[in-house]
């Protein structure tokens, strides 16, 4: 072992550590072409950036009350959404009880309320159940750690991990102040992407320079500075009016302020359902 780590003092690298890469075209165009995989059930969103693919990780951003669980449920569980595209979805919840997220999804994919679902429960057995099979829900309770969220996904292997909410979920170490430690989080995130072969969305707070806005820069995250933003590859902010007298009128503002799988940025306006988590063009 002394004499490893006095190789590794003097920059010693293990050959066999060394892999050089396949340049010729044939091989870097079949090594990006699963980016885009999944792709996003609302147009709008789509033509600015197609999907999402194994090893990309996203991260989701809003204020309270704008619909960031909604918006994940939505794309994940709605008509079109990456659950009906054929991948093996892992749900993550710490924001509320999962059970909830959970029944949220069923409500998003057959599009019945809470209470229709509570009338007819039958009926949202028979739609959901066909998919039933390709969902993990977990909560924080059972995976609290980036640690343990390693573990998890060995044994789950999902295609699509959401992560609600990213922000909440420990991890080891010291640090001396939280944007490191969320700096720190996002960049196990990423890792955690690349290593499980997983599209990993996480879910996270704006802070208050967002109120009001309907275009949210990826400056406007809670806890930000660069460390967390730095490790995404994909950054939505959802952004809202302020309408008089609290009165909300259900548009929601998709802006991507960050985008390296597609190269473009921009805003697609769209509306919420909140009874049923869904959002529609």
């Amino acid at each position: 072992v002394n004499e490893l780590l006095g190789k590794y003092e003097q920059n010693f690298m293990p050959k066999e550590t060394m892999k050089e890469i396949k340049h010729d075209v044939a091989s870097l165009l079949h090594a990006t072409k699963d980016v885009s995989k999944y792709k996003w059930n609302l147009k709008g969103l789509r033509d600015i950036c197609p999907g999402i693919g194994p090893s990309t990780f996203s991260a989701i951003f809003a204020l309270v009350e704008t619909g960031k669980t909604a918006f994940l449920v939505s794309t994940i569980f709605g008509p079109d959404g990456f659950l009906n595209q054929g991948a093996k979805v892992m749900m993550l919840g710490n924001e509320e009880p999962v059970e909830m997220t959970g029944l949220r999804a069923v409500g998003s994919f057959t599009g019945m309320t809470k209470e229709e679902i509570a009338d007819d429960p039958l009926k949202a057995h028979n739609q959901w159940d066909v998919y039933a099979s390709q969902c993990v829900f977990l909560n924080t309770e059972d995976v609290s750690s980036m640690e343990e969220l390693d573990i998890a996904l060995a044994k789950h292997k999902p295609d699509i991990l959401g992560i609600d909410q990213l922000d909440k979920m420990q991890i080891g170490g010291n640090h001396a102040r939280d944007d490191i430690r969320l700096g720190e989080i996002y960049r196990t995130a990423r890792t955690l992407s690349k290593k499980h072969q997983c599209a990993i969305i996480g879910v996270s707070q704006a802070n208050a320079e967002a109120d009001g806005r309907t275009v949210l820069r990826f400056t406007q995250m809670a806890g930000a500075r660069v460390g967390k933003a730095a490790e995404a590859d994909l950054i939505i902010g959802i952004g809202k009016e302020t309408e008089q007298g609290g009165s909300d009128n259900w548009l929601r503002h998709l802006y991507v302020s960050k985008n390296k799988l597609g190269g473009r940025h921009g805003t697609c306006t769209t509306v919420i359902k909140p009874e049923i988590s869904r959002y529609i063009d």
